[in-house]
This record gives C-alpha cells, structure tokens and sequence, in this order.
C-alpha cells in the first residue's frame, strides 16, 4: 500500500519537474548584445563597448534573476526604468558601478529589442 502511494507521488512529481522544464525552455531569452547595439549604446555613453555590454548582460541575469522574472527592457518605458531602477539597486545590493551599468544595458538593450531580427 505504501509503495502504491509513494510511486504515484514519483509519477507526479516527475510531470510537474517535467512540465516545469518545459516553461522554462519556452521563455524567451534576452537579446544578447552585439555590434549593433554598441553603436547605440555609444550615442549616449562614449565609454561603452561589447564586452561591457555583455557584462552587464551576465549582471542583468545573475542580480536581477536572483529574485525575479528578468523582464525583457521593452517591456517599459525609459521612463519607467529610471524610476524603477533605484529601488532595485537597493534591493539588489548594488553598488554604484553596477547600477550604472545595469541603466545602460537596459536603456540600451530596451531599443536593440524594438529593432527587428532583421536589422540586429
């Protein structure tokens, strides 16, 4: 009786493990940036480059998906992020540089997304 029971709960933990990575491999991803997107980047901070760029993309992931949905820069308004930001900078525990870093990748990455596939 008890082996009946555990089994159906391995059963059922397995399609919920299963169906778990199934979401996960569905949600879609981050740009990641490129050449492009340092152009842009560099229209408003001269001190940009790709590998900063990328940085802060493994930042973006690592501070903000600590404790959240990484939420696709398009998805507010500029003015939205700047008001936003400085609460996750506190919650986030970030220091100046990253926080600096993180409003220019998501400023930044918020118009590559706009951009079609075409154009990146």
């Amino acid at each position: 009786m008890f082996g009946f029971y555990l089994l159906n709960i391995m059963k059922y933990l397995i399609i919920v493990f299963c169906l778990f990575g199934f979401v996960l491999a569905c949600k879609p991803g981050l740009l990641i940036p490129v050449e492009k997107d340092v152009q842009r980047a560099q229209e408003r901070w001269h001190d940009m480059d790709l590998q900063t760029l990328k940085n802060a993309h493994k930042l973006y992931l690592l501070k903000c998906g600590k404790c959240h949905y990484t939420y696709n820069p398009t998805n507010y308004s500029e003015e939205a992020w700047l008001k936003r930001m400085p609460d996750m900078k506190r919650e986030a525990k970030l220091d100046s540089a990253e926080f600096k870093l993180l409003t220019k990748y998501v400023l930044t990455m918020r118009e590559a997304s706009k951009s079609s596939n075409n154009e990146r």
